[in-house]
């Protein structure tokens, strides 16, 4: 099964500030618009509902801890736990 990806309306910096109001329509329809400058990708106008997805993507993304970091408390409830029960 191929799965096809829409693609994302690729814009240059000046069209993207000259026509701002464009573009805002177009990132609510396709969700995303990229904005380039000389060839680069410099950054993305997103949608408030891909901005929404964003947001709850960040708040999920997982907090990264050293084992000897953890509170004392914390180390005793790891090692105490019973896994697979």
């Amino acid at each position: 099964m191929v799965t096809v990806v829409p693609q994302t309306p690729l814009v240059k910096a000046t069209d993207f500030s000259r026509k701002f109001a464009q573009y805002t329509t177009e990132a609510a329809i396709k969700g995303v618009v990229e904005v380039e400058n000389h060839n680069r990708l410099i950054g993305a106008f997103l949608s408030p509902a891909e901005y929404a997805n964003y947001q709850l993507w960040k708040a999920r993304e997982r907090q990264v801890s050293l084992v000897n970091e953890l509170p004392d408390e914390v180390k005793k409830l790891l090692v105490e736990a019973k896994y697979g029960e």
